[in-house]
């Protein structure tokens, strides 16, 4: 923090893509996949997740693997109170007046990663599965 201006939340400079992505905080509101700033779907390793059919064949374009069509992922990342992680923080929240102290990079982040899916002609996607985690 510099000043009354947070440093750090999000994508550090030089850091472009998911790729250079060095902690968590940096995955905050990104978007993986159809309708996402980043293509996607992706695993846990950042890999693209590939559409297959049901024989097991990868199914390319121009040389290149599709990616799964109609699935989306959306990223969230909340700084919580480190000993109640229901009270959600601003970005640039730290408690410096009353114990205990908690420096602004001292907190805990809830990481939730929800996934849609919109299937071939529908109006608004569905949500499939939505998972929330606590990094301390």
């Amino acid at each position: 923090k510099v000043g009354a201006v947070l440093r750090g939340w999000g994508p550090d400079a030089g850091e472009a893509a998911p790729a250079d992505y060095d902690d968590v905080d940096d995955f905050d509101g990104v978007e993986f996949g159809e309708g996402g700033a980043n293509a996607g779907p992706i695993d846990s390793s950042g890999r693209i997740i590939t559409q297959t059919d049901v024989n097991g064949v990868v199914e390319t374009a121009s040389g290149l693997n599709v990616a799964l069509r109609g699935w989306r992922q959306r990223v969230i990342v909340d700084k919580v109170e480190p000993y109640n992680y229901a009270v959600v923080r601003s970005d640039d929240y730290e408690n410096l007046g009353s114990a205990p102290v908690v420096a602004v990079n001292q907190f805990a982040l809830r990481v939730t990663v929800i996934v849609t899916y919109a299937a071939p002609g529908a109006a608004q996607p569905a949500e499939m599965a939505r998972l929330v985690w606590i990094v301390p």
